[in-house]
């Protein structure tokens, strides 16, 4: 055979090879190999823990926001701050004392839902009121304690759905994967209604440990540290002074270790009791998404179904 018949045919392997590997179906995506552990609240992670300070979500509230959304919570601080320093002009006459209230109010209807969630995913771990057993996250059981995976495909028996309840934030959550890069496109299509009765909170993998940069997070940030200021000791002030310090705190989730291809839904505290309109309403965004998305985890079955 010809030296250069030889390498043509050479070659023209080489490219039918290659051809082959890029049509080949890319390996199976992993999913988060997590377990929520039953245990006595003395046995549990936080117990004797002082250096901890109370986790308030404020990263992950921000990083669950769409860039809309923060540019709406910019202009929400901003009016407030408006409204507060008019008050506090010695020259400036009201006209409807209400004014305030009503920005403070409109502000804080915005970002409880979403707080109340993240605060209480900040947590790690959950207590029952009668004080009985705690629930944490782990990547391994301890001997001998009571385990269920993370990743749920239905209510389970009645322990199950206690147990599920107690870490709500995480335990009725959806976890949804896909490829990484549609992983964006997913998360905006779920984050389309921030007044959702049902979404608390839309997180990709690596939205949960650092905060998300973008346009207006400057002035979210320095607003509502300016505001915690001025206002009065209250809720809403403290909600203020967390988001003003966001930028600063650490990774308020280590414990919760998710592939950077999946996408957290966490439900509303309300939106507890009809967890079949929670996963509906997923479903029911994700008809407007042409990527592919795998369902992990979901308290209740889709209707009509996962895509």
């Amino acid at each position: 055979m010809q030296p250069g018949r030889w390498l043509l045919l050479s070659v023209t392997a080489m490219w039918a090879s290659a051809a082959v590997a890029s049509a080949a179906p890319p390996p199976p995506l992993a999913g988060p190999d997590l377990s929520l552990e039953v245990v006595t609240p003395e046995r549990s992670s936080e117990k004797g823990r002082t250096d901890r300070p109370s986790p308030s979500g404020a990263t992950l509230v921000l990083n669950s926001l769409s860039e809309e959304g923060r540019s709406k919570l910019a202009e929400s601080l901003h009016s407030l701050a408006a409204a507060a320093a008019r008050k506090r002009n010695p020259f400036y006459v009201a006209i409807d004392d209400t004014e305030e209230h009503a920005a403070a109010q409109k502000l804080f209807a915005e970002t409880a839902p979403a707080f109340t969630a993240a605060a209480a995913m900040s947590r790690g771990c959950w207590f029952s009121a009668e004080g009985d057993l705690a629930v944490q996250v782990v990547k391994t059981c301890s001997p001998g304690s009571r385990c269920m995976p993370l990743l749920s495909q239905g209510p389970g028996d009645g322990f199950e759905q206690r147990i599920r309840f107690l870490a709500w934030p995480v335990g009725y959550a959806v976890i949804l994967r896909t490829a990484e890069n549609d992983v964006s496109q997913v998360a905006g299509v779920l984050r389309a209604d921030p007044a959702s009765p049902q979404i608390a909170l839309v997180l990709t993998g690596v939205e949960l440990h650092s905060l998300r940069k973008g346009p207006a997070l400057s002035s979210v940030l320095k607003s509502a540290a300016r505001l915690a200021k001025k206002l009065p000791a209250s809720a809403l002030g403290e909600t203020l002074e967390s988001i003003g310090r966001a930028a600063s705190v650490g990774d308020e989730v280590p414990w919760l270790k998710l592939p950077r291809n999946t996408v957290l839904v966490v439900p509303r505290l309300g939106a507890l009791a009809t967890s079949n309109r929670f996963v509906d309403e997923i479903d029911s965004r994700l008809q407007a998404v042409r990527a592919k998305v795998e369902w992990l985890s979901y308290p209740r079955k889709p209707t009509p179904g996962p895509k």
